[in-house]
């Protein structure tokens, strides 16, 4: 362990930065492994090996508790000595400092080497999803080539089943959030208040979830509202999405959080959802790892934040946005909030589906445009 913080600290050091209280923090990056580091992990894992057997063997209790720790110890370990030997020219070495804590992190920058060598032990394959936009970025990062065929076909629903509409006056940027809360929970109100039913919020986190729940709550205490939070049980998950079960002609108002277990892969057919609110343009946060992937898509492509940041953002948002027409006989409301649906980056990402969308400018006009879609 101490030549694998001493490794590790020796990259960071010129990036070492001491808080207030302290405590010392630094981050770093490689194109490459540092050679040392292959003969540290492979005696880390050959001791932890010895260690594991060594409790295996013994009958207590306490022993077969340390042997179970080691055992997925030593699995950690050996799933790192893995990617170590398959560590490609898509990959960086990532190295952080926080409270004399030291981590080594082998990240996949551009996997699409790795799956390409995957894809190349059948014969095809065929990737398929709804929300594949825009087509050359998961050509790119899922292993094809410009040989790769690509198909893209129509929506099977119609646009009279759907009402697509941007609140593009409000800002959710982050120095923003706080700010924009009341006028933010004003958008859900008029949404919400053309039709009784259930409806999912979707925010960039969980602390901003959180944070918007209570103030619609306080503005709105009468409505059944439910959020999604950062540790939830298996029960507690499946309680969640059971109130969408539930015979109530009344409100219920879900917060979740884009990205998460109830944006994608979850099906709420027919009344069991009829409307979801989209609060900003879905952007990963900002990260080490994320401007990684800038830089070399920048290099590669010359799409560098397109890559890092605006495509897999607005997969979260349609992926979230994809929750409320989920059969042929649905109908339901789609509201984006945030005013970077305006730029032409975005406008050129939205699907076909959605071509009778509208830019709303209030609260009022809003609630009239939903309540003409349900009369229709």
């Amino acid at each position: 362990r101490a030549a694998f913080v001493s490794l590790l600290r020796s990259y960071m050091r010129d990036n070492e930065r001491e808080d207030a209280n302290g405590n010392v923090s630094a981050a770093s990056h490689v194109s490459e492994i540092p050679s040392e580091l292959f003969g540290i992990i492979e005696s880390l894992l050959s001791v932890a090996e010895k260690e594991h057997l060594h409790y295996k063997s013994k009958k207590d209790i306490e022993s077969k508790a340390i042997a179970r720790y080691l055992r997925d110890y030593t699995r950690r370990i050996s799933k790192f000595l893995h990617v170590m030997y398959s560590y490609g020219s898509g990959y960086e070495t990532f190295m952080f400092l926080e409270n004399e804590s030291v981590k080594a992190k082998l990240f996949a920058v551009d996997p699409s080497e790795r799956i390409r060598d995957r894809l190349a032990l059948g014969r095809s394959a065929i990737f398929f999803s709804g929300t594949l936009s825009p087509i050359h970025f998961y050509r790119s990062t899922l292993g094809g080539d410009r040989s790769a065929e690509m198909l893209e076909l129509g929506s099977p629903f119609t646009k009279e089943q759907l009402s697509v509409s941007i609140m593009d006056k409000i800002s959710t940027r982050y120095s923003e959030r706080e700010d924009t809360l009341l006028a933010v929970s004003r958008v859900i109100a008029a949404t919400v208040s053309a039709k009784r039913g259930n409806y999912m919020i979707f925010t960039p986190s969980f602390a901003y979830a959180e944070a918007l729940s209570k103030s619609f709550s306080t503005k709105y205490p009468k409505i059944h509202v439910i959020t999604q939070t950062k540790d939830m049980s298996q029960a507690e998950k499946a309680e969640f999405l059971a109130e969408f079960s539930k015979n109530d002609s009344s409100y219920l108002i879900a917060f979740c959080v884009m990205g998460g277990i109830y944006s994608e892969g979850i099906d709420l057919a027919g009344d069991k959802l009829i409307g979801a609110i989209i609060v900003g343009i879905g952007l990963p946060a900002l990260s080490f790892e994320r401007e990684a992937i800038a830089a070399y898509y920048q290099d590669k492509y010359d799409e560098g934040r397109e890559f890092a940041y605006i495509y897999p953002g607005i997969n979260r948002v349609l992926q979230a946005a994809g929750r409320v027409i989920r059969r042929e006989d649905d109908r339901g409301v789609i509201v984006l909030i945030d005013d970077r649906f305006d730029d032409p980056i975005y406008k050129k990402l939205i699907p076909s589906l959605w071509d009778g969308m509208k830019f709303i400018d209030t609260p009022n006009a809003l609630k009239d445009e939903i309540d003409a879609f349900w009369k229709s």
